[in-house]
């Protein structure tokens, strides 16, 4: 994929006196946070089109493709302050296929530019990023922002003077190559706009809209703009693995003085330096430990802490995050914490903390390695990446700092506070480690049919092929919600494994229509549900497992009602021993208590057969086990949660015989060892 790039203006209304493409925002280019951001969802093909201080723009984007390693070339429209579709004409030449056009000026959230590559486009057509939150605060300014009108999906007006209208303009272009003969038609008759062109296109019924939802984006083009672009990028540094620690305090001093000023004072400056420069002030807080000055030691560790997480942020914003970044991060902050701890140790020592103080400093020590070992050790071992609020990878270590810091601060009130720091963390971090082997125990365990009682199939999705209509059902009631077609199966595939009103609540919470639009989805679900085939590979396996002496069982988010008129239409009433239908208080997971209940069977040798992770988090408090099968999502969704899978359920059946062979290899070993007798001693 193609993008072109304009960069032509001149941004008087920021009144810098240079080519607004430049302007650093968190410390990068306009121009290049774009290009980055375009870059890492898929694009490695960049046309910039330059104008106004061509030269320095130009000198520029060659450097930048240097750095980044990107196809980034520059090319000139000296009749730039004719309009950007002039500008945009320039790429006439230069591409032959559907390609990418976005404002150079504009910062985009990178899922905007996804989405946007997503959407499917017709012949001579161009589909535009909309925002349809018009009069939401921090979105945009309507004296400067181009608006849209739309019906349904489709464009009728857009500009910056038009009427009436419901949406923005994003900036952001999906286009064939007839955009160039509208553009070269409103340039001909005095309009030198990208919107005369589209105008033209949209005439015609030829320019379609899709929503990006809650993604933000800005147009920068005054001082204002700037300073929202710069809070909108340093609001999203957070990580979704942040400790309670750094969401509450570490963030905020990072976020909004240490990352800024570092930025400031050293403009070059890189992730990979910042994360160095934690871990000098480690070293720092180690000598001052072993120098006798633990308040001095705590406040340096509480700065390597929040340092710890200006090198993620520095990576963010300049958009320069790598494989090695992380490698090294990972490192130096091992060595620091050895460091720290150990330093800690001898100081507690030598306050009078005896050898439990030393106990306490080396299982601290140890534990703190294992945490980072276990994490490292699953996703090699067992492809699987911790998840939770204390277990999860990238997870504590703000914590056990933070506990470090008020401990050696508190010293001179509180003597024995970094020995009791110590055993806190001894305590802490082991028990991590602890809870991860048990977990990576069970996880690493295989499921064998060969103990298994019963096997409960999910309807939907499972054995019935219901998806595609449930889907095209839900996506046209949600559009009810002025929820765009893309972002509505987005949205509904998100929340599968649960009845339909319950995913309403979850998606819309307390919106007046969804009790008219859950009870119109239950009808016409009701009458388009039986039509729905059977999976071709259901029949097989279930008379494979009837005659193994398995038992079958069903149950669905679907009523019971509906799930009998089901069995009932496709003959498969004699192939299951019982089932379960959705009603108020009775979800998936009840479902399969009761029928383990009604049949006396125990839970440990029941196994769910599922076509969604979310059914293996509703059942995982039951205590059954769970088989993900390769319906609707792929391998990659259940196994980056640790949950088995498998293409599909004649694979099931290949589990099943496998595990026949090796009981019937083990008997016959069994039968064919010697009979000895030991003698007595």
């Amino acid at each position: 994929m193609r993008c072109v790039v304009l960069a032509a203006g001149c941004g008087s209304r920021l009144g810098r006196g240079r080519s607004k493409l430049l302007e650093p925002v968190c410390g990068v280019a306009l121009v290049e946070q774009l290009i980055a951001t375009t870059a890492r969802v898929g694009v490695d093909d960049f046309f910039v089109v330059t104008g106004y201080q061509a030269e320095r723009v130009e000198a520029f984007v060659a450097d930048l493709a240097l750095r980044r390693g990107l196809r980034v070339t520059s090319h000139r429209n000296d009749a730039w302050p004719a309009g950007n579709g002039t500008s945009a004409l320039r790429a006439r030449d230069l591409v032959d296929d559907e390609f990418l056009l976005v404002m150079g000026d504009h910062v985009f959230d990178e899922q905007i530019l996804r989405r946007l590559l997503e959407q499917r486009i017709e012949p001579g057509s161009v589909v535009v990023a909309a925002d349809l939150r018009v009069g939401a605060d921090g979105i945009a300014i309507d004296a400067d922002a181009t608006k849209l009108l739309l019906e349904g999906e489709r464009v009728r007006e857009i500009g910056k003077d038009i009427g009436p209208y419901n949406a923005y303009d994003t900036g952001a272009f999906l286009c064939t190559p007839g955009i160039f003969e509208a553009l070269a038609a409103s340039t001909a008759s005095g309009d030198g706009t990208l919107s005369g062109g589209v105008q033209r296109l949209a005439h015609r019924g030829l320019v379609r809209a899709f929503d990006i939802g809650d993604a933000h984006w800005v147009d920068v083009d005054t001082a204002a703009d700037a300073r929202r672009a710069r809070a909108h990028l340093r609001a999203g540094l957070s990580k979704p693995e942040d400790g309670l620690v750094s969401r509450l305090l570490n963030r905020r001093i990072s976020g909004w003085v240490v990352t800024p000023l570092l930025l400031r004072l050293w403009p070059a400056i890189t992730a990979n330096q910042v994360s160095v420069l934690g871990f000098a002030f480690a070293l720092l807080a180690a000598g001052c430990f072993l120098a006798d000055w633990p308040v001095v030691a705590g406040a340096i560790v509480a700065l390597t802490s929040i340092l710890d997480g200006s090198d993620g942020e520095i990576a963010r914003l300049k958009q320069l995050r790598s494989p090695f970044g992380a490698y090294l991060d990972a490192v130096v902050d091992r060595y620091a914490d050895t460091a720290m701890l150990a330093a800690a140790t001898v100081y507690a020592w030598r306050a009078g903390g005896g050898w439990a103080a030393v106990v306490g400093g080396v299982a601290a020590g140890a534990g703190n390695l294992m945490v980072s070992y276990t994490s490292a050790r699953s996703v090699v071992d067992l492809d699987y990446r911790y998840r939770g609020r204390w277990l999860a990878a990238g997870r504590g270590r703000d914590l056990r700092l933070f506990v470090l810091s008020v401990a050696a601060i508190v010293t001179p009130v509180v003597p024995m506070a970094v020995s009791g720091a110590l055993l806190l963390i001894a305590l802490l971090t082991n028990g991590v480690a602890a809870a991860r082997l048990v977990l990576s125990w069970q996880l690493s365990r295989p499921w064998s049919l060969a103990g298994t009682q019963a096997i409960v199939f999910d309807l939907d999705g499972t054995v019935a092929d219901t998806m595609p209509f449930l889907t095209d059902l839900a996506v046209e009631l949600l559009s009810r919600y002025e929820v765009m077609p893309g972002d509505a199966r987005s949205r509904y595939l998100g929340t599968v494994g649960i009845d339909f009103a319950g995913q309403l609540e979850e998606l819309l919470p307390g919106h007046p229509l969804n009790g008219d639009v859950a009870a119109e989805f239950e009808r016409r679900k009701r009458a388009g549900l039986l039509r729905c085939r059977v999976f071709a590979d259901v029949t097989h396996t279930l008379a494979l497992l009837r005659g193994a002496g398995v038992r079958r069982f069903l149950c669905s988010s679907t009523t019971r009602e509906l799930v009998a008129a089901y069995l009932d239409e496709h003959g498969l009433d004699a192939a299951f021993d019982d089932y379960a239908g959705f009603e108020p208080g009775c979800s998936k997971d009840r479902q399969v208590e009761l029928l383990a209940e009604r049949h006396g069977l125990s839970r440990d040798r029941v196994l769910f057969v599922g076509d969604s992770p979310r059914d293996a988090e509703l059942l995982r408090r039951t205590g059954v086990h769970f088989v993900g099968v390769h319906r609707l999502f792929p391998a990659d969704h259940f196994r980056l949660r640790g949950l088995q899978s498998v293409d599909d359920l004649a694979a099931l059946t290949r589990l099943w015989h496998r595990d026949a062979r090796r009981r019937m290899a083990v008997a016959a070993t069994t039968s064919s060892q010697p009979n000895v007798t030991r003698p007595d001693r």
